[in-house]
């Protein structure tokens, strides 16, 4: 009986110790993962809260940009040297598109005035001028568009695309390949969080399908020319992406005019960020995402 006695102690403290260790090492488990949670829901309210305050910067850029008006007579130049990073979607390292919205604006004024000296020869597309200067155009901004025409006759020769007439010159158009399969369907970007859209729109540009239509990928129903977003990782890295309606920002009511189709993609070379992105045949992005280093 005194064994038995001695046993059952000797049980009721084990386990008493087994249940005061289970208690030490939960607490702190579950205070941390409180903690964890408590951080990650303020970051994503910072995230938020800076979301929306570049996209109201960046919608008014866009709309004092698209206010202007220029004459024939008027000289144009872009407010920084002219390049793929003058008319990017945003700046790379603030999310802002500030004087890219009126590059932008400079840029296509300038393409059209290109547009009207071309000639077609040998199946080429040639500018009949010797200098931006003839047309008011910077000789940068001149230079930089003579680049997109090489690019022009390069997929003329490859058949991707084809030159047609126009009542202000010559233009290009795509060839469509009636043999491409149509996709399943298009994602709707507004349904999803940061991190979400970030992986959707990731998965698009890295296809790289040169070819098709942005608004095949992605439903153009957020309401402005560009979704833009950026959010923190769980990996602490920063990350943002930007979806663009190239025809609604151009005024253009059929979303498979030429501004939305996808005529090639880019690496962005940046000593911060791996940066992608998707353009159309005026270099121009209608997709991107970018991943701090």
């Amino acid at each position: 009986m005194k064994r038995g006695l001695i046993y059952l102690s000797v049980a009721l403290i084990g386990l008493l110790m087994c249940q005061c260790e289970f208690n030490t090492t939960e607490s702190p488990k579950t205070e941390n993962s409180e903690v964890t949670t408590e951080i990650n829901a303020e970051i994503l309210t910072i995230d938020q809260k800076k979301n929306d305050e570049i996209n109201q910067k960046n919608q008014e850029s866009w709309r004092e940009a698209k206010k202007l008006q220029f004459a024939d007579s008027d000289f144009l130049q872009t407010k920084q040297q002219m390049s793929d990073d003058a008319i990017a979607p945003y700046d790379y390292h603030t999310g802002l598109v500030g004087d890219k919205a009126y590059n932008n604006i400079v840029y296509m004024k300038a393409l059209e005035r290109v547009k009207k000296h071309l000639s077609v020869v040998d199946g080429r597309l040639v500018p009949k001028l010797k200098s931006g200067a003839e047309i008011r155009i910077a000789e940068d901004l001149y230079k930089f568009i003579l680049n997109v025409i090489d690019s022009w006759n390069q997929w003329i020769k490859e058949g991707k695309f084809e030159i047609i007439k126009t009542d202000n010159g010559y233009d290009i158009a795509p060839v469509i390949d009636d043999k491409m399969q149509p996709l399943s369907y298009a994602k709707d970007l507004t349904r999803m969080g940061h991190s979400e859209r970030w992986t959707a729109i990731k998965e698009v540009v890295d296809r790289a399908p040169a070819g098709t239509y942005i608004h095949e990928h992605f439903l153009l129903n957020f309401g402005t020319s560009t979704l833009y977003g950026e959010y923190t990782g769980t990996d602490s890295k920063k990350r943002r992406y930007s979806v663009s309606d190239g025809c609604g920002t151009w005024g253009e009511s059929d979303p498979n005019c030429i501004y939305n189709y996808i005529a090639y993609d880019a690496d962005i070379n940046d000593s911060q960020f791996y940066i992608y992105s998707l353009r159309n045949s005026n270099h121009q992005s209608l997709a991107s995402y970018q991943l701090q280093k």
